[in-house]
């Protein structure tokens, strides 16, 4: 059952009007390069953050002020793809670390629609080389959530077919899977998601694809080959757009005979996990749990 403040959330939620935000978005058609929120300052608590540049981007390193870990999560932030980094990532990320005293490094990708999948992947296939394979990190997290999700799982992917290195986990936290919306289910869950609308993300989703199918791996992985990939987690909601492509996923996982851990909450919303709710305390004890045996 959800909890209160979780409850009251949703409520507060449901009376901003969340739903129509990308189609408000697209009308307006004022893009921005980067709609990135800049951290406030340069620690935030215990946690330390500094600025870099890669191929013309911002990429944010955090780690504890005390010592650089040698296990990395690459984290990637959602936004339908056409969002940046918001406040409340800085605060998911900081709650992530002290629970794991792991650094994280979380870029702050091109988005659509100046930019479009293939951009996408062009910076973060090669920032991932570039951490793992020339830094001093002896163990790489691929983590994202919703459209970071499915970036997410799509390197993987990409790194499989490219006979790199896999990460030592991939977690997907409210993940978009499949941007073509096409799974009947999304219907009946339309109605209770407060912050996702089916209209807005199918115009994030061709504004992504640039002149790609939409069922095409590079940004619908639900449609990639699972086959290699190193051990998946799944952290999903009943009351989340996604939640139907989120369980095809386990379902085709299953028929794979490949093991995933699959985690879902009744009643919650998209994305709750960022927040600084109850059952988020309970998301990051997990995901301190799944990362603690990467050492």
């Amino acid at each position: 059952m959800a909890s209160i403040e979780s409850k009251i959330m949703y409520f507060v939620l449901q009376r901003m009007n969340m739903k129509q935000s990308i189609d408000r978005y697209f009308k307006l058609g004022k893009f921005d390069q980067s709609t990135s929120k800049q951290p406030k300052r340069k620690t935030i608590g215990s946690i330390e953050i500094k600025e870099d540049e890669f191929m013309g981007r911002t990429v944010y390193t955090m780690h504890p002020k005390s010592a650089k870990s040698n296990v990395c999560v690459l984290y990637l932030h959602g936004g339908a793809y056409i969002y940046g980094i918001e406040t409340f990532h800085y605060g998911f990320v900081e709650r992530l670390i002290k629970a794991t005293g792991y650094t994280v490094i979380m870029p702050d990708y091109p988005l659509a629609p100046h930019h479009t999948a293939k951009d996408v992947f062009d910076m973060i296939e090669s920032l991932y080389k570039e951490v793992f394979l020339n830094e001093d990190f002896d163990h790489m997290i691929l983590m994202g959530d919703s459209a970071g999700g499915g970036i997410a799982l799509t390197l993987a992917q990409l790194l499989k077919n490219n006979r790199i290195k896999q990460p030592d986990k991939i977690i997907l936290l409210s993940p978009w899977l499949d941007v073509s919306m096409e799974n009947p289910e999304i219907e009946s869950v339309d109605k209770k998601d407060p912050i996702l609308g089916i209209r807005g993300l199918k115009l994030a989703a061709k504004a992504y694809a640039g002149n790609l199918d939409l069922k095409d791996p590079l940004i619908s992985p639900l449609y990639g080959n699972m086959e290699g990939l190193a051990d998946i987690s799944v952290f999903t909601s009943t009351n989340d757009l996604l939640n139907p492509d989120a369980r095809k996923f386990k379902q085709i996982m299953d028929e794979k005979n490949i093991d995933i851990r699959y985690e879902e909450y009744p009643g919650l919303f998209h994305d709750w996990m960022l927040f600084d709710l109850k059952e988020s305390k309970d998301v990051i004890f997990k995901l301190a749990e799944i990362v603690r045996v990467v050492r």
